[in-house]
């Protein structure tokens, strides 16, 4: 296994494994309620849920063999550009709901707001996604059209080098 080459497709995959046990059971009736699953798959990977409602089942069962291929092969073939993107759109999203809940609770933005973010952000669940936000938390407290989606793309957009619409395509455009 590959897993120490790409530490990141394990997660992945079972997100998209997931993703695919759920399209098939809603097709074939055998989850007779997937409310509770699809929950879990959104706590782990905010944004899975538009996902999963626009990704055709071809492109998802292509991408778990891609993933696989990753894990499986001695040579692996490089990671697909969507592959650790996807992941990372999943981090920075729920870090950035994490920042955001926490802040609901403040009034203002003091200065001393990102010091007490830094001490209390460890100690919630998913905290350490959060911390990436610190330097961001006015921009979250009071995002674009009030979506923190735009900003998770921004933000991809800057850490790869490359325009907002390209994120956009890998993220959301889906061959089939």
């Amino acid at each position: 296994m590959n897993s120490a080459k790409f530490p990141w497709v394990e997660p992945l995959l079972g997100k998209y494994q997931e993703m695919l046990r759920l399209r098939r059971g809603d097709l074939d009736g055998s989850i007779p309620d997937p409310r509770p699953s699809m929950a879990a798959l959104a706590r782990s990977f905010p944004g899975a849920l538009r996902e999963i409602d626009r990704c055709p089942m071809e492109e998802l069962e292509r991408r778990v063999a891609h993933l696989q291929s990753l894990l499986e092969q001695p040579d692996p073939p490089a990671p697909e550009p969507w592959a650790p993107l996807v992941l990372r759109y999943h981090q920075l999203l729920r870090g950035a709901l994490v920042a955001k809940r926490w802040l609901a609770g403040r009034r203002q933005l003091e200065g001393s707001i990102k010091t007490l973010a830094s001490e209390e952000f460890p100690g919630l669940p998913h905290g350490g996604d959060a911390l990436a936000w610190i330097e961001e938390l006015a921009e979250l407290a009071s995002p674009p059209r009030g979506r923190i989606a735009g900003l998770v793309v921004a933000r991809l957009a800057r850490e790869q080098g490359c325009s907002e619409a390209e994120v956009r395509r890998w993220l959301f455009e889906f061959e089939g």
